[in-house]
């Protein structure tokens, strides 16, 4: 128990990294919406994206401490992490975009069409039970890619 308390600082500074630069990218979409006139989930979203590959230092600053048990650098792990898996992470922000974005609107779709039809309600119901394992996938598939070191292709198929 003593080594959580003693790990839990660094991993709550890697994590206060991560929430900066999300809060950074996620202001300057919002930003970016007001100044459009523009304002919809599409344009709000847009932060996703660019924030991912730094998922991956948390996630790598996290698996060395919990998994490997190893005492490191925190900003020099989590940037390294960043700087290996960019691209990779990318293409991972802007499939976990498109999840988002679509989701929204289907759950927007399908739920003011069930105030119309009963059946819709069916569909809605299960599009949320598919859409919890599409955002239970968005947290796990990147963990999964730090801590094996595998190609995004490996990680998504």
């Amino acid at each position: 128990m003593s080594a959580f308390f003693k790990k839990l600082p660094r991993i709550f500074a890697a994590g206060i990294i991560f929430s900066a630069i999300f809060a950074g990218f996620s202001a300057l979409a919002v930003l970016l919406s007001r100044l459009a006139g523009f304002n919809n989930i599409i344009i709000w979203a847009l932060g996703i994206i660019p924030c991912a590959p730094f998922y991956a230092g948390l996630a790598e600053v996290i698996r060395k401490y919990t998994v490997e048990n190893d005492f490191c650098p925190v900003i020099k792990t989590f940037f390294s992490a960043v700087k290996r898996c960019f691209l990779p992470f990318l293409l991972y922000g802007l499939a976990a975009y498109l999840v988002i974005c679509c989701s929204f609107f289907a759950v927007l779709y399908y739920y003011t069409l069930s105030q119309t039809a009963g059946y819709f309600v069916m569909i809605l119901a299960a599009y949320l039970i598919f859409a919890a394992f599409l955002l239970t996938a968005l947290f796990y598939l990147p963990v999964i890619g730090t801590a094996y070191k595998l190609k995004i292709r490996k990680v998504f198929i």
